[in-house]
């Protein structure tokens, strides 16, 4: 014998069990995605700021051989 109210019960426990397996997932995939983008700009910061150093270094090397030069042709 089927009971009207236990089919009812029973299609809300089925729309209510989707509807949360629905916002669990969504909730893992937006995390997912959170921790995606915020590796991406921590590895884009990490190579600007490694950039910058070797134009530094670049430009600081390049700063000293033009006082060298300068010195030894001062020398002659």
């Amino acid at each position: 014998m089927d009971s009207p109210i236990l089919d009812i019960s029973s299609k809300w426990n089925h729309t209510t069990g989707g509807l949360l397996f629905l916002v669990s997932f969504t909730s893992l995939v937006f995390s997912r995605f959170l921790h995606t983008v915020a590796w991406i700009s921590a590895s884009l910061l990490s190579m600007a700021v490694y950039c910058i150093a070797w134009i530094c270094r670049i430009l600081l090397i390049h700063q000293l051989m033009d006082i060298w030069v300068v010195s030894t042709l001062g020398l002659l």
